[in-house]
């Protein structure tokens, strides 16, 4: 045989080896990394609180119960991702309700939509009025690496970004595109589509009564 039919067959087999590799630390990291499991602790309340003010501080307002997560039905919330999702890591992960104070009924919807590929998903809580019209939106984690110094998560296009969705009930990428003039393709289209999953729970919830 000669040397390079030697080298081809090493190199594939520590091409082979190497991803058997990679695929076990893949299913080591799934079978014992716990998954994310939705929770109203007080980063969240605090987030809440700094869209829909009770008046008082965090800390307080967390204690004192002003918000209350929905106990939403897993099978359901499950079909109702499958069914509204614009992509598998597109889904709708828990619901807030505000159920003291100003902003009483107001609810807030925690979502996820992916962003550039690899990357974790983008995470947001967008909080919707008593006609499930947005109120506000804030972020809660994103990961993303976006060409460019223009992404969508700059703090003057992200502000930019919660004064245009205001009052919305519909939203796509192209539009936020316009009114912020983010150039980060794939994270603004993570966003457009957890909003937008975001606004079919919040219109289901109000439908049917703040059930799903």
């Amino acid at each position: 045989m000669k040397n390079s039919a030697k080298s081809t067959l090493k190199s594939v087999a520590a091409m082979s080896v190497i991803s058997v590799v990679c695929v076990a630390i893949l299913a080591f990291g799934n079978a014992f990394i716990p998954k994310y499991k939705p929770t109203l602790d007080l980063r969240t309340a605090t987030m809440i609180n700094e869209m829909l003010p009770t008046g008082l501080s965090s800390q307080s307002a967390f204690d004192e119960g002003y918000f209350e997560m929905l106990d939403l039905n897993e099978k359901k919330l499950a079909a109702f991702n499958k069914s509204n999702r614009a992509e598998p890591n597109n889904k709708v992960l828990a619901v807030y309700k505000v159920v003291k104070g100003e902003y009483s009924g107001y609810i807030v919807v925690e979502a996820q939509g992916q962003g550039y590929s690899g990357n974790a998903p983008i995470s947001l809580l967008t909080a919707f009025d008593a006609s499930a019209a947005v109120y506000d939106v804030t972020l809660k984690s994103q990961n993303e690496n976006s060409p460019g110094t223009n992404g969508i998560f700059l703090k003057e296009n992200f502000d930019r970004f919660r004064e245009f969705i205001k009052g919305k009930t519909d939203v796509d990428a192209g539009s936020i595109t316009a009114e912020t003039g983010a150039t980060s393709v794939y994270s603004v289209k993570g966003v457009a589509n957890t909003v937008k999953i975001s606004m079919k729970m919040a219109a289901a919830l109000n439908e049917n009564g703040g059930k799903l």
